[in-house]
């Protein structure tokens, strides 16, 4: 079919125009002949056995057809195209009669069953609301035309494209969709794309930050997507903007014109160009260190409400402590000395703050001078430390600590002044910030040349060795004596001495030569306490005890030379004498008392019978064993005596 018509087909001369005609078969033992548009023959009748010989039937149908097709050449007219494909008469007659013999049944009309159908065209695209025919073309087996069959027609989408019964699209929203044809259960499908229409209207928008969005629709409203828009602008030194992505860029203050075009249709946007107010400055870096010395570039960024940089802004510096770090007016920070300053930067009221620390610049060296010397005992030699830096600059203010690697040989104050203690060898070390330097120290020994005697703690004498210019000598010998040992008595080799009687003493030190004597008075040390040794005693009748009394001062120490009476509380029990003997008088217990200057000390002293075995009279004892306790049983011939006494044998 072709602009919704049928297209009758083309016939040459000669041909045999049948529709849905069988032009020959042939079938056993009956013969069928069929003939486009002939009459319909008579039955031939069945041959007997004995009848004549059947003709050839198969050439007698040939020549009949062929007989046919020529007189069809001779009266048939041109097709009419409008005949929808029927087929003009071919054959009006068989000129040839059929015998009478034979019997020819009537034609049988068998319909072509549809083998394929064509959708032209097979795809296509229109916009919404447009039309477009689609004409379905359909064949049979043999490849050849039929028409007049219906056909039904139909949408995937009908919300994207329509069909009508006679094969017209109609676009209805953008989107893709398949119109099938279906004729006698053979289908074929065609792909629809339905476009928006053409732009027919155009907004400008403002989309994120400083981007243009133009906004098309199409006839019916349709929002389009994908269309080409050129951008441009009436003053581009004022306001430039992207040809191709609408993207601004803001130049200098003033107006201008921004206009979007797109398939033809245009719209207009005037735009005031003005200075936006500072909302906050940000400040980089937001902190850094420096040394002293050293200086760091900062920036400030003023940016509006939405956080976009302003360009074209000015800012003034401030640092809060100048001491510690100073900015320029080009926000140069230089570091002044340690410690830390907030640095700010001010753009049209607006503040934005960094923090500064400032350190020191690191000790990189220590120079240390001298780094050998040669002191003698007690002298001393004075040591400098010199901090450097990298570059070798001296590094003021920095603090050194000192140290010795052995205290016995030299020692070093905070300063670094070396005192030589014993012969020997030891380093120095001084220390600034991690960094350390070293000295080698040689001490030597020098004579005694002055002696001094001095109290050391409790009862120590001290001497004081030194040598002619008066440093200090340590660890010499020194031999000590005393005038008279019962006043002081002194240790020779340490000086310790020891309180003798009251009086007036010499003390003499010497070493390696050197002498030094003075003179100590030896005063009475009070009496604080009295001990007598023992504490408790016992005695028998007529027997005695030696007690001893010895005074002590307050520090417990014992005091020689002092006088101690003794008394006894009770003299009917034991007596004692003045040099603390007691002798029991009677069986009882007594105190003794020893004093000293005013002081008092006391035993208990038991006074027990006095035991005694008369043996002029001990003719015979019978005992087993004699007991510390009156031992009944002892049998003497006249007398009976109790034995005890620890004077007494185990046995007799």
């Amino acid at each position: 079919m072709k602009g919704g018509r049928a297209v009758s087909p083309k016939f040459e001369k000669g041909a045999v125009i049948a529709k849905s005609f069988v032009l020959g078969v042939l079938v056993l033992p009956a013969v069928f002949a069929v003939a486009c548009g002939g009459a319909a023959p008579t039955a031939l009748p069945e041959a007997s056995a004995t009848a004549a010989p059947t003709p050839d039937i198969a050439a007698t149908v040939a020549a009949e057809v062929e007989a046919a097709a020529a007189a069809d050449a001779a009266s048939t007219a041109t097709p009419d195209p409008d005949s929808q494909g029927e087929a003009p008469t071919a054959v009006e007659e068989i000129p040839t009669p059929i015998p009478d013999s034979q019997v020819i049944p009537p034609a049988q009309t068998l319909p072509s069953s549809v083998a394929a159908v064509q959708l032209v065209p097979g795809a296509a695209s229109l916009q919404e609301v447009e039309t477009r025919q689609l004409e379905s073309v359909v064949t049979g087996g043999a490849g050849n035309q039929l028409s007049g069959r219906p056909v039904a027609w139909s949408s995937s989408n009908s919300a994207i494209a329509r069909i009508s019964g006679t094969g017209l699209i109609t676009g209805a929203s953008a989107g893709f969709a398949n119109v099938t044809a279906t004729v006698e259960g053979v289908a074929a499908a065609a792909s629809i794309e339905v476009r928006h229409g053409p732009v027919a209207s155009l907004e400008i928008a403002l989309g994120d930050g400083a981007q243009l969005v133009a906004v098309l629709r199409d006839g019916v409203g349709h929002l389009l997507q994908d269309r080409n828009v050129t951008w441009s602008s009436s003053d581009p030194d004022v306001l430039q903007v992207d040809p191709v992505s609408g993207a601004l860029a803001v130049g200098n203050l003033g107006a201008a014109t921004i206009t979007a075009t797109a398939e033809g249709v245009t719209a207009a946007v005037d735009i005031q160009v003005s200075n936006e107010p500072v909302a906050q400055v940000q400040v980089a870096p937001v902190t850094a260190a420096l040394e002293v010395g050293s200086a760091l570039q900062f920036s400030a960024a003023p940016r509006d409400s939405s956080g976009q940089l302003l360009s074209g802004r000015t800012a003034t510096w401030s640092s809060s402590n100048e001491g510690v770090a100073s900015v320029s007016a080009t926000s140069m920070v230089t570091g002044v000395s340690a410690g830390s300053s907030t640095i700010t930067a001010t753009s049209e009221g607006i503040q934005g703050a960094a923090t500064v620390t400032v350190r020191s610049i690191a000790v990189a060296s220590l120079a240390l001078a001298p780094n050998t010397a040669a002191v003698a005992e007690g002298k001393t030699v004075q040591l400098a430390a010199e901090p450097q830096d990298a570059n070798g600059q001296a590094l003021n203010g920095r603090a050194v600590s000192w140290s010795s690697s052995n205290a016995a040989v030299v020692l070093v104050s905070g300063n670094g002044l070396v005192t030589g203690v014993s012969a020997g060898a030891a380093t120095v070390s001084a220390t600034s910030e991690g960094v350390s330097a070293t000295a080698s120290l040689q001490v030597t020994h020098g004579p005694v040349a002055s002696v001094e005697i001095g109290l050391g703690a409790g009862s120590q004498l001290v001497a004081t060795l030194g040598d002619v210019s008066g440093h200090l000598l340590l660890d010499r010998a020194v031999t000590w004596s005393t005038s008279d040992p019962g006043v002081l008595g002194v240790d020779a080799q340490t000086g310790l001495f020891t309180v003798g009687n009251e009086g007036n003493v010499v003390v003499t030190a010497t070493a390696e030569g050197i002498t030094a004597s003075t003179n100590i008075t030896v005063n009475p040390e009070a009496v604080a306490s009295v001990t007598v040794t023992p504490g408790t005693a016992s005695v028998e009748v007529g027997a005695s005890v030696q007690l001893s009394a010895a005074p002590q001062d307050g520090s417990g120490n014992l005091l020689t030379g002092r006088t101690v009476s003794w008394t006894s509380a009770a003299e009917s029990v034991a007596t004692v004498s003045d040099t603390g003997l007691v002798t029991g008088i009677s069986p009882g217990t007594v105190t003794i008392e020893a004093m000293a200057e005013g002081v008092t000390g006391a035993a208990t002293v038991a006074v027990s019978p006095q035991s005694f075995v008369d043996y002029n009279l001990l003719w015979s004892v019978s005992y087993d064993r004699i007991s510390p306790v009156p031992l009944e049983g002892a049998t003497v011939s006249g007398v009976i005596y109790a034995f005890a006494g620890p004077d007494l044998p185990d046995r007799i």
